[in-house]
């Protein structure tokens, strides 16, 4: 008897790979638990933009809802750590928002008060 070689073992096909994770997704490893709060962070970035956004058109509704993002951002972040998991990205792009669109309106609105005392707007 002769003793031959073992057959060449075929390449796995790329076909029947599962295709790997979106960038920037991490899957659960062993005992770690999907974040709860992601869902929850949608809205709050939804709110952030449209902050933004209303702001430029709006005026004072864009402020108003740079705050109701602002505080839902902080609430959810609170509540995501005090149970042990990390502040979801979106949430926290929606609470930077909602920050920059508050202090845009409280920045916009001491300019037009510091105008009509100062008498910026009278006709000369």
């Amino acid at each position: 008897m002769t003793d031959s070689p073992p057959p060449p073992q075929d390449a796995p096909n790329p076909a029947a790979m599962p295709p790997p994770p979106p960038a920037g997704a991490v899957p659960p490893g062993p005992g770690m638990a999907p974040n709860p709060y992601e869902q929850k962070a949608t809205p709050i970035m939804v709110i952030g933009i449209v902050s933004l956004v209303l702001l430029f058109f709006c005026g004072p509704l864009g402020g108003i809802a740079g705050i109701v993002a602002w505080v839902m951002g902080n609430n959810l972040r609170r509540d995501a750590q005090a149970a042990g998991f990390a502040e979801p990205g979106q949430a926290k792009a929606g609470r930077i928002m909602g920050m920059i669109s508050t202090i845009f309106m409280i920045v916009i609105a001491a300019i037009l008060v510091l105008l009509v005392v100062t008498g910026g707007f009278a006709s000369s």
